[in-house]
């Protein structure tokens, strides 16, 4: 298969049905996103699957020239949904299937990461020359300050860390800061 759009992303996990097992890959069907079209796979996290196994394919770093194939249904199962040393059950929607070690068939579903806090409202109720503020940003944002009667105020603006600013004005007052 040709990948000629390199915005296309596949994230996710896609069932697929092996058609082919050669010596270093694997031709597989997904046909949920190439209909007849076959993809070939270097790269197993579960068993190799043989001819006819029905299991499911994800794509690494979602990138549609990465497809891993990730285990095959069990044979026999009710329904046969069950993986065999491949993709865990019970993977909620968002989670990210990760790879504990470097050891075979230790995969698992972890819950999506939590964004990130990216703005920050300080009050200064009290005035004050010199405003010490804890915004746990993570990074150096910028800094706009008010007055308590909405007007903006240029200040010196000195960052200790990624999570601390240290604001320092001409005189004392009250007001906001918002971090960005």
């Amino acid at each position: 298969m040709t990948y000629t759009d390199p915005t296309v992303l596949y994230g996710g996990v896609y069932r697929a049905v092996c058609l082919e097992v050669l010596v270093d890959r694997i031709r597989v069907q997904v046909p949920q996103l190439y209909a007849g079209e076959t993809v070939t796979i270097y790269e197993c996290a579960g068993p190799r699957p043989d001819t006819g196994d029905q299991g499911w394919v994800a794509f690494e770093a979602q990138r549609p020239e990465r497809p891993v194939w990730l285990g095959a249904e069990s044979k026999g199962v009710s329904g046969g949904t069950a993986p065999v040393n491949g993709v865990p059950p019970d993977g909620a929607a968002g989670a990210v299937l990760t790879k504990a070690s470097a050891a075979d068939y230790d995969m698992a579903w972890e819950p999506p990461p939590t964004p990130l806090a990216t703005t920050f409202r300080y009050v200064q109720a009290t005035p004050q020359a010199i405003w010490t503020v804890t915004h746990n940003l993570g990074f150096y944002p910028n800094v706009s300050v008010v007055d308590s009667s909405g007007r903006e105020v240029v200040g010196e603006i000195n960052y200790i860390d990624v999570n601390t600013v240290q604001l320092t004005f001409s005189g004392a007052f009250g007001g906001e800061a918002y971090f960005s």
